[in-house]
């Protein structure tokens, strides 16, 4: 797939992926079921960041937003 204004191919990444820092990762955390209040039908499972992905995801903004990018 190509960044419609870059023209640069982006990565695919899906339900059990993460975009830290511009590098796409499977995510370490604990599994999250997101469910139809309604019925309480699960809807789709995630995979979210465990501590070590999330304190990169904090440090790559924290430098993006430092650097004034």
């Amino acid at each position: 797939m190509l960044d419609s204004l870059t023209q640069r191919q982006v990565p695919r990444f899906g339900r059990e992926h993460l975009f830290i820092n511009g590098q796409v990762e499977g995510g370490q955390g604990p599994e999250l079921k997101v469910s139809f209040p309604l019925t309480g039908e699960t809807l789709l499972d995630l995979r979210t960041a465990d501590a070590r992905q999330v304190e990169g995801a904090l440090q790559a903004a924290r430098s993006s937003f430092d650097s004034g990018v």
